[in-house]
């Protein structure tokens, strides 16, 4: 029986796997699945005065930052999958050529689309700025 989300985040989150082919992690906030649950997070959570879609920038280049470290690091193959491409039988050419017992065999990027947040700027009445965020479809790295 899988765990639930809850009794895996209890004291921290952990992940410990003992055989796996592919792992693909996502996480599910609900309160970040709304427009004001988003703005809530910016303003009140993270304490910045505009929910302004610039914010998330920053935190993106971090996150991408400590992946390629990540991969550096450890000389861990990033693969860049084209649209079109069986990326499982990249993944099973990569298996075959690892030699570790245990280890990353690669960590493999390919554009997806995916419902998010895109921002509307609007100018109130007295100057100030404020941004209407919505669900689109965009394409983005996973």
């Amino acid at each position: 029986m899988t765990p639930h989300i809850t009794d895996m985040i209890r004291h921290h989150v952990s992940l410990e796997v003992r055989c796996l082919d592919g792992l693909y992690l996502h996480a599910y906030v609900p309160k970040l699945q709304t427009s004001g649950g988003l703005c809530y997070f910016l303003h009140d959570h993270l304490g910045y005065p505009i929910p302004s879609p610039a914010l998330f920038t920053p935190m993106h280049d971090r996150f991408v930052a400590a992946v390629e470290q990540f991969a550096a690091r450890r000389a861990i193959p990033v693969v860049h999958f084209e649209a079109g491409q069986d990326k499982d039988a990249i993944a099973h050419e990569h298996r075959a050529q690892f030699l570790a017992g245990e280890g990353v065999v690669l960590l493999g990027m390919a554009q997806e689309k995916v419902r998010a947040f895109k921002a509307q700027k609007r100018r109130g009445p007295h100057g100030g700025v404020t941004f209407d965020f919505s669900r689109q479809w965009v394409a983005v790295n996973q």
